[in-house]
């Protein structure tokens, strides 16, 4: 039985430099999806009464001249809404380009979800793997050893935490940009519906 136990523990050692390559890699992306999802938040501000076209008072003129200005910047929902506008008198390409705005939203929370889920995950492997050596080397009294590996495991906890939390809150804020975005497009699509002149 000792040999399948030192099998499992040298395993676990032989873990620990792609559990590490994957934590850098993992706050690098977490980095570009903070800068990236920073730039998206300027930009709807700068087209913040064109993504406000689908209120209650608006009517299909108003969408039309939102799709314009949107088109100037780099939104994903830009090119769903210019698609509604173009197809507006087939309500079947309509609802298919819901469909794949919907797809497309999904498509572009998946990066922030996986680093909530494995941010988390890789920290807590960094952690685990160096305590065995940490603890081999307290027993043989090599302080130097044991705290190498203590500051790995410590490190490696904060890294995967930071690249959840960020992972988290690109989530949260992307999650509400999308949910707006939809709702805007699910009222241009019903407002191509109505006759024209119909009342606000």
């Amino acid at each position: 039985m000792k040999w399948f136990a030192d099998a499992l523990y040298w395993l676990s050692n032989g873990l620990l430099l792609p559990t590490l390559l994957g934590l850098a890699w993992l706050f690098g992306r977490a980095l570009w999806l903070a800068g990236e999802t920073y730039q998206r938040r300027l930009e709807r501000r700068r087209h913040a009464v064109a993504l406000r076209a689908g209120g209650v008072g608006a009517d299909a003129g108003a969408v039309i001249e939102a799709a314009a200005a949107l088109r100037q910047g780099a939104l994903p929902v830009a090119a769903s809404l210019a698609a509604l506008v173009e197809h507006r008198t087939s309500p079947a390409r309509r609802n298919r380009i819901l469909a794949e705005y919907e797809v497309a939203a999904d498509l572009d929370l998946a990066p922030a979800r996986t680093l909530t889920r494995l941010g988390p995950l890789l920290g807590l492997m960094g952690t685990l793997i160096p305590l065995g050596p940490a603890l081999l080397g307290l027993a043989s009294g090599d302080v130097k050893s044991l705290v190498q590996n203590v500051q790995v495991a410590f490190a490696t906890t904060v890294v995967g935490l930071v690249a959840g939390a960020i992972g988290f809150l690109v989530t949260q804020s992307r999650q509400r940009w999308h949910a707006e975005d939809l709702m805007l497009l699910e009222f241009a699509s019903d407002l191509f519906d109505e006759p024209p002149g119909a009342a606000p």
